[in-house]
């Protein structure tokens, strides 16, 4: 479910915000929202049982939990014309990155997700570094292209949560559609 300790896509993923706060004071709140991809599904009472259980304390600090609610995602197919990418993707083919990682999801965790038969380039783009993460076993340094994809296609509105890439279980990947057909 870690994507073999993030070298590939996990199956958990908890969204992220790559120009999130970091640092809540006093009285803040803090959402997380869990996505569980095909038959990680089955974990999901397992998150519940951990931070119902976390004595109000995560990693030193205290919390008070407000409510779990669980959504799925919708899981539909949409036409786009435009899309944007504000978050690394780690190569300048959005059809292969998508690929990759819908055949991963599909292989691995038992989805259904198509493939794209489009051919997919960003346009306008340029390499970025976001800020690294450290994991219990690994520490991510999200990098790559971010940029516009001006072509008619259909997306599974599940990216559109999650991200696209390798780097979406940290914020990257991001998609931002600017026109509908």
């Amino acid at each position: 479910m870690t994507g073999e300790n993030f070298r590939f896509y996990p199956g958990i993923l908890v969204k992220s915000d790559m120009f999130g706060k970091s640092h809540f004071g006093k009285n803040e709140q803090k959402r997380f929202e869990f996505y569980f991809i095909g038959n990680n599904k089955s974990y999901s009472d397992y998150v519940d049982l951990l931070f119902s259980n976390l004595n109000q304390s995560l990693f030193g600090n205290f919390f008070y939990l407000i409510k779990i609610t669980k959504t799925d995602l919708n899981s539909n197919n949409m036409n786009c014309d435009k899309l944007v990418f504000s978050t690394p993707l780690e190569g300048k083919n959005v059809s292969e990155v998508y690929n990759k990682m819908v055949a991963y999801y599909n292989e691995h965790y038992e989805t259904a997700y198509e493939l794209s038969s489009n051919s997919l380039q960003l346009e306008n783009c340029r390499y970025v570094e976001g800020v690294s993460v450290f994991m219990k076993t690994k520490k991510i340094y999200p990098k790559g292209f971010i940029g516009s994809v001006n072509k008619s296609f259909s997306l599974n509105s599940d990216f559109l949560e999650i991200g696209v890439g390798k780097y979406n279980c940290v914020g990257g990947g991001q998609i931002e559609i600017t026109a509908n057909v």
